[in-house]
């Protein structure tokens, strides 16, 4: 916030933007390792909803992890702490805080194949991609992640 004073940030479910955004509203987005946490049958929706919210010309950034697997973080039990951002499902409904499967972290992997044909299925125009491996930097990254940069190009 202290270098772009006048900027706007939220800090929302992504499955909520429909509910937010006005549409061509956003200049950009910042997808850095966040979409990470969406189950992959609904990435499909949330990038066409971020579409719908950048104006002509914008830029999406976002950051994925490689692979072709969904893995919840159950080794480590990693929840999350509910708050007023957080979407119930129904299985919350029937099961207890402590044995609650959807508040555990979600890790999906994709391919890079998926990535572009998901930009591409939801409007954006794939601009660059690359990876990032920064295994053996650090003890906390286990994994190589794939970055892209797309934009919303005139129709």
């Amino acid at each position: 916030k202290k270098l772009a004073p006048k900027a706007h940030f939220l800090n929302i479910d992504f499955r909520a933007l429909g509910n937010v955004l006005v549409e061509q509203s956003v200049d950009g987005v910042w997808a850095n390792a966040s979409l990470v946490h969406l189950p992959k049958g609904e990435i499909l929706d949330v990038l066409k909803g971020l579409y719908a919210a950048t104006k002509v010309g914008g830029v999406l950034y976002l950051s994925l992890r490689i692979g072709s697997f969904d893995q919840t973080g159950v080794e480590n039990r990693e929840v999350f702490d509910v708050d007023e951002r957080y979407i119930a499902t129904e299985s919350d409904e029937d099961n207890n805080e402590d044995d609650c499967d959807s508040r555990r972290k979600l890790y999906s992997y994709y391919t890079k194949e998926e990535v572009k044909e998901l930009l591409t299925d939801s409007g954006w125009e794939v601009l660059e991609m690359g990876e990032d491996d920064r295994r053996g930097v650090s003890e906390y990254v286990t994994h190589s992640m794939m970055f892209a940069f797309a934009t919303r190009r005139t129709i």
